[in-house]
C-alpha cells in the first residue's frame, strides 16, 4: 500500500510540475489530458492487478480460457516442425529424382517423427515409387535416404498416379 501510494503521490508531483511548466495555448490543453490519464492510470493500478491475480488464479485466466506460455510454444513448436519436416521431405524427394533421371511428382517421400519434450526423432521413413520411377533401383534410394537421415527407409510401390 505504501508503494501504491507513492507512486501516486509521484505521478501528482510529476504531472504538477509539467503542467505549471508547460507553455500556454493549444498545447496545454493536451499536456493536462496526458497528466490527467497518467494519474487515472496510476490510481487504477491496484484494481487490475487484483482482478488479474486472485489467489494466483485471476479473473482474467478464467475469462482467457487458461492458455499458457507453454501451449503456445508447444503449438509454434508443433508447426515449425511440421514445415521443416515438409520441407526435407520435398528437398529428399527432388535429390532422389534427379540421382535417378525420373520427375519430381513419381517419388514422395515421408518421414515420420516422434516428439519427445523438446526434441524430435526421426522414426521412419517411406519412398513412394509410382509410374515412371517404378524401375528404379531400390537400394540405391535406400542408401541415399539412409547417407541423408541416417535411418533405414522402406519403398512402398503405387500402381496409382493419386498422390
Amino acid at each position: 500500500m505504501k508503494q501504491y501510494l507513492l507512486l501516486v503521490f509521484g505521478v501528482c508531483l510529476v504531472s504538477g510540475a509539467i503542467r505549471v511548466i508547460s507553455p500556454e495555448g493549444a498545447m496545454k490543453k493536451h499536456i493536462e489530458m496526458l497528466c490527467s490519464l497518467c494519474l487515472a492510470a496510476a490510481v487504477v493500478i491496484p484494481l487490475v492487478s487484483m482482478i488479474s491475480g486472485m489467489d494466483g488464479e485471476g479473473m482474467l485466466d478464467g475469462i482467457l480460457g487458461g492458455y499458457e506460455t507453454q501451449d503456445y510454444e508447444k503449438i509454434y513448436g508443433d508447426y515449425v516442425v511440421s514445415g521443416n519436416m515438409e520441407n526435407v521431405e520435398a528437398v529428399m524427394a527432388e535429390e532422389l529424382a534427379e540421382m535417378l533421371d525420373v520427375n519430381v511428382g513419381d517419388i514422395t517421400v515421408g518421414i515420420i517423427l516422434e516428439r519427445q519434450d523438446d526434441t524430435c526423432k526421426v522414426t521412419n521413413t517411406y519412398v513412394i515409387l509410382r509410374a515412371g520411377a517404378v524401375a528404379c533401383d531400390p537400394d540405391i534410394i535406400k542408401d541415399h535416404v539412409y547417407e541423408r537421415l541416417g535411418i533405414e527407409c522402406e519403398i512402398i510401390y503405387s500402381i496409382n498416379d493419386e498422390k
